[in-house]
């Protein structure tokens, strides 16, 4: 994992890569790095004007992650970040 290499302020955005992977061959893997990384350090954006927020959901919402998981990665990460 990256637990102890001095990262702690490197968050990782997956808008685009979500549409991507989801329900693609490639999934577990991109899950997998997800979680090794550290699933508190995943934002989701949108990568508005080139692909709307609703695609990005839709996508996001498709990914094998528990709702634990996904509710970090949708606005809790970000919460903390900016501290609200």
């Amino acid at each position: 994992t990256a637990d102890g290499f001095g990262f702690d302020n490197l968050y990782f955005d997956i808008s685009a890569s979500v549409l991507v992977v989801a329900d693609s061959p490639v999934e577990g893997g991109f899950l997998w790095t997800l979680r090794n990384v550290g699933l508190d350090h995943v934002l989701l954006g949108s990568d508005y004007p080139q692909i709307g927020l609703g695609r990005t959901v839709e996508a996001f919402e498709r990914l094998n992650l528990t709702d634990e998981e996904k509710a970090k990665i949708r606005s809790g990460n970000a919460r903390t970040l900016f501290g609200r």
